[in-house]
């Protein structure tokens, strides 16, 4: 029913119109995935923001209204904008997870595992997605809103309060950039495995690394693992960078603990 005025209907034509501008006017490279809009900030393609400058910067709104400001890099990648890690890992691993589960995930990054770790655990299991990157928890939060899934800010520290063998899994993806606390990380993560349970952990290759300490620590983190398996424990499996049909270069390695 319109008004007496007649103003409700002379304003539809100009939603309409204000609505239609709106859209010619979107930046290049304006994506909506799920709900989820990401605004570029600037007009370069990601690709090659990333190769030449390391970074782009979107804003993004959420469903419901809320917004924020990220700034994607070549180790802060987003799923949503194709520059995210691990997936194509993930798919060598999770035949061995089982509904009911109890996974931790260090770190989580941008979340981008957790939709899939957390249909594969199901209502019964839970994951818990650790990262000392605000940025990147803030985001999961909003853009991954699943109800057995915790993302918590923090690193290793975190975890001092756990109790032994509190995962069925642990899966640990490129976790450490020092190689002094390399195996120290590795010792922690494998005390929170469940006997029965396994710790999957990935390294990548050095071509990842933005240089330094990176690919030192990324060898003693993995050697260490190695020496924890050494006699008692069963390194499940192993995959040298660059193998087979995986997309991200880097090297696997899972270790079963003994049920007894």
């Amino acid at each position: 029913m319109s008004s007496p005025s007649g103003h409700t209907d002379a304003r539809r034509p100009r939603s309409a119109l204000i609505r239609g501008l709106r859209r010619l006017a979107r930046r290049p490279g304006e994506l909506v995935v799920d709900g989820v809009r990401y605004e570029p900030l600037t007009v370069e393609r990601i690709e090659r923001a990333l190769a030449r400058r390391g970074s782009k910067d979107y804003a993004v709104t959420f469903p419901g209204g809320r917004r924020m400001r990220i700034h994607c890099t070549r180790r802060r990648g987003y799923a949503d904008l194709g520059s995210a890690r691990g997936l194509d890992v993930l798919a060598r691993i999770e035949d061995r997870i089982r509904p009911g589960d109890r996974l931790l995930l260090i770190p989580s990054g941008t979340g981008a595992l957790c939709p899939r770790l957390s249909h594969l655990v199901g209502p019964s299991g839970a994951l818990v997605a650790l990262d000392d990157d605000r940025e990147s928890v803030g985001y999961a939060r909003l853009r991954y809103p699943l109800t057995n899934v915790s993302f918590e800010i923090g690193g290793i520290e975190a975890l001092a309060g756990e109790l032994d063998h509190a995962f069925d899994a642990v899966l640990a993806f490129d976790p450490v950039d020092d190689p002094d606390r390399a195996e120290y990380l590795a010792g922690e993560l494998w005390r929170l495995v469940v006997p029965g349970g396994f710790l999957a952990a990935w390294a990548a290759g050095p071509d990842r690394h933005s240089g330094g300490d990176a690919p030192d620590a990324a060898r003693t983190f993995l050697s260490a693992l190695s020496r924890l398996a050494g006699g008692t424990e069963d390194a499940g499996s192993s995959a040298p960078a660059g193998s087979g049909s995986d997309d991200t270069p880097g090297r696997l390695v899972i270790l079963s603990r003994n049920p007894g």
